[in-house]
């Protein structure tokens, strides 16, 4: 479901008639292009042991409870300097994976290493889904689109999915079926 709306932010975001998400089937990855150059990739982190460097005796101590990247999520959301902390403990690891993998080759090109989008940029493009529906606040599962009828419809009309295909689409039938499609056809 995250892909999926994914797919439709960025076909709002690019202004696009018309994005197609393929994914090939399993068990099929020497046919993948993708999946082929992960690979090299792979040699770059051979012998490498990754450890975030040591912070103060406070973020230690917390650390030690946070055993999966929820509870750290949470804590983060109750006390920011957790999220900055934890960041720049992780410098180090980011810099060494960087210098890793500038080193890699493949068909004769250096890998281009791009930084992770920020915050900013992150919650910038997640509302770009309330242009379909003003109301949308979290959605990370299809149970939780239920109380969305209006996004529901975006889907409905708009998008097709598949096992391996996921599609959104503008429609350009001259008489809309419904509101959220004219709306989207005049953004």
């Amino acid at each position: 479901m995250s892909v999926q709306l994914a797919d439709i932010v960025m076909f709002l975001a690019l202004d696009l008639d018309l994005l197609v998400h393929l994914r090939c089937a399993p068990g099929h990855s020497a046919y993948n292009p993708a999946e082929r150059a992960m690979s090299p990739l792979n040699y770059a982190l051979q012998n490498v042991s990754l450890m975030h460097s040591a912070g103060s005796e406070t973020f230690e101590k917390m650390m030690k409870n946070m055993t999966t990247m929820k509870k750290l999520r949470q804590k983060a959301q109750t006390n920011p300097d957790v999220k900055d902390d934890y960041m720049k403990s992780l410098e180090p690891v980011h810099d060494m994976l960087k210098q890793r993998f500038q080193m890699v080759m493949w068909q004769g090109k250096h890998p281009i290493l791009q930084s992770a989008a920020t915050q900013d940029e992150i919650d910038s493009m997640n509302k770009l889904i309330n242009i379909i529906d003003p109301d949308v606040e979290d959605i990370t599962t299809v149970k939780k689109l239920s109380n969305y009828p209006t996004l529901q419809n975006f889907f409905a009309s708009h998008c097709r999915c598949r096992q391996y295909v996921f599609q959104v689409c503008v429609l350009i039938f001259a008489i809309c079926r419904s509101p959220v499609a004219k709306t989207v056809l005049t953004f």
